[in-house]
């Protein structure tokens, strides 16, 4: 119960909640005086004084180091919004009363910082970062899509198996749902820019996916020798000798001009724009495969159906860099935008009117021009005024 001005409120939560609460209180309590793992969380800013030398200390002390390796400025860029090919009205998602994403705006970047971390331990899939010596688990690293940091997992988790040692210099590449080709390429792969003087020096680089997955894939071609990829999985657990990390480059939708120019540095494309006209195919996907595609591609002559998700990286790259147009089913294979020449058109076609802006900035940052449109992907559709609409867009000039 709560007293306002206006009397007291009073609310209930329910058994199951109250008891899986209780319990999550109960196994963090038995973590943090019996486990081994972290059970505190902090900020990064925190950790230093944690780990700091005793007042009045003698010269002589282990060292120990967790410092800011490299930086690099923020940038920023308008993103606008995208223009709608059917003149329809996009819907905003509700995060309570106000929209999730704004609809167009000024997009800047997070700080881009890489940290160093002597004795250093990472676990989960997602990878967060903990300090063994202080049992302090990094608040910046701990992220999950629908909890905060304060009720992450590895809290609770007093029988966490113990960790794998590695020694030498390891450089942390994990992020979240990183096992998606999207968040790999855009949030993962631009970490490598910042550690790009110490590359040769790394002995380990954990990653999220598996052996022989398109991450490792993508590494070889960022001359990455897969004999030192550590994969993070959900019971992956290492304490190094010396870890650097970078915290979360960008916000979930807002990668900005300089991911685009790391990633176009990382993997330069040897081919130029040829004028090919691109629709990106989701008929190999599990999900989001338009049943009228065939049907919409007879009425648009020159268009190549094409499928990203075959193709090897280097292929991708040199494919998107000869494009004059893309289009396609919204889906991971836009993240191969950032390899367009600008002043590539981009057609995007959306599920439905929820306002997803996610590939419509990255074609500004990208230096696109990018139009959407929604239709139903299962039920049979107006695929003639589709494609007029299509080819009139593409008869007018680039503003």
């Amino acid at each position: 119960m709560f007293f306002t001005p206006a009397g007291p409120i009073f609310f209930t939560v329910s058994p199951a909640a109250e008891s899986k609460e209780n319990s999550l209180s109960l196994k963090a309590l038995v973590n943090r005086f019996f486990g081994h793992g972290p059970y505190r969380v902090a900020p990064l800013a925190a950790l230093a004084t944690a780990r700091g030398h005793p007042r009045f200390s003698p010269i002589h002390w282990p060292e120990l180091q967790s410092a800011l390796v490299a930086s690099v400025p923020t940038d920023s860029f308008f993103a606008p919004a995208g223009h709608s090919l059917l003149s329809q009205q996009a819907q905003p998602e509700l995060l309570g009363p106000l929209p999730r994403y704004r609809h167009a705006g000024l997009l800047t970047s997070r700080p881009r910082e890489l940290w160093l971390l002597d004795d250093g331990a990472v676990a989960g899939t997602t990878g967060a970062v903990w300090c063994p010596r202080t049992r302090i688990l990094l608040s910046e690293t701990a992220r999950h899509w629908f909890r905060s940091s304060y009720a992450h997992s590895l809290l609770c988790a007093f029988r966490f198996p113990p960790p794998r040692p590695l020694a030498g210099l390891t450089l942390h590449l994990g992020t979240l749902d990183a096992e998606g080709f999207y968040h790999f390429l855009i949030e993962a792969v631009p970490k490598l820019a910042l550690a790009r003087p110490f590359l040769r020096r790394i002995d380990h680089f954990l990653v999220n996916g598996r052996p022989g997955g398109f991450q490792e894939k993508w590494l070889r071609l960022a001359s990455i020798d897969p004999s030192r990829i550590q994969w993070l999985e959900g019971l992956s657990h290492f304490r190094c000798e010396q870890l650097l990390f970078v915290c979360p480059l960008a916000e979930e939708q807002g990668p900005t001009p300089w991911f685009v120019s790391q990633l176009r540095s990382l993997f330069p494309s040897p081919s130029a724009p040829t004028g090919r006209l691109l629709w990106l195919t989701r008929a190999g996907a599990a999900c989001r495969h338009l049943i009228w595609e065939q049907q919409l591609l007879d009425r648009l002559p020159g268009f190549e159906r094409v499928d990203p998700a075959a193709m090897d990286p280097a292929a991708q790259v040199a494919l998107f860099a000869s494009a004059a147009v893309v289009a396609g089913p919204h889906g991971a294979g836009f993240a191969n935008l950032v390899f367009c020449a600008p002043g590539t058109r981009v057609i995007e076609v959306m599920p439905n009117l929820r306002h997803l802006p996610l590939y419509a900035r990255l074609s500004a940052a990208s230096g696109l021009t990018h139009c959407w449109f929604a239709a139903n992907f299962t039920q049979p559709t107006d695929t003639a005024g589709i494609a007029s609409a299509i080819i009139d867009w593409l008869k007018r000039p680039l503003p």
